[in-house]
Parts: structure tokens; sequence; C-alpha cells
């Protein structure tokens, strides 16, 4: 199991992030036999109530400017794990991103 490599360097990052998937009982048994944690959600971002909800024409309209923030590694991210998912219209957004932000 990949996850227990990680008890030989730092034990809190020998965990397993199971979201939206049933864990097997034989899963469950090896972790734990390993000393590995497995965290199951049905959801991996929930609502943060303390932010309050933004609405077009109330908090914002088309004179603000709204930028995604992105980085270096972010697009890195997006060609290795993600080049598939991307449209044409994705990646030339991207580009424009890159230049407005002055990304290298």
């Amino acid at each position: 199991m990949k996850a227990s490599a990680m008890l030989k360097r730092k034990e809190e990052y020998a965990t397993i992030l199971a979201f939206n998937v049933r864990v097997m009982p034989e899963a469950e048994v090896l972790a734990s036999e390993s000393g590995v944690k497995i965290l199951t959600a049905n959801t991996i971002a929930g609502e943060n109530p303390q932010e309050k909800t933004r609405l077009y024409g109330h908090h914002f309209d088309e004179s603000n400017e709204l930028i995604s923030q992105i980085s270096r590694r972010s697009i890195d991210v997006l060609k290795e794990y993600y080049r598939d998912e991307m449209n044409d219209e994705n990646w030339l957004l991207i580009r424009r991103l890159k230049k407005l932000l002055e990304i290298a």
C-alpha cells in the first residue's frame, strides 16, 4: 500500500482520502494493520458558513474585473493530470491569464 510508505517519513501523511467511494472492509483492515488512516466523506468540499453569497448585480457587475488566480504550478498540474479534460477554449483562457498575470 503506497500510503504506508509515508509512515517512515511523516506519519500524519499516511492517509488515504476516499471521497464518494465505498471502502471495502478488507481495505479498512489492511489500512488499520498498516497504521494508515482512511478518511471518508460524501463531498470533497463543503460550504463555508462565514462566506457570504455573492450576487451578480448586487455585489458585482460587468464593470468589475474578475481574475482567477493561477500559478506556474497550477498550469503544470493542468497539463499533467487534466490535459484530456481541457478543450481549446480552456487553453486559450489559460494563455490569456498567463499573459495578464505575467506568468512565465
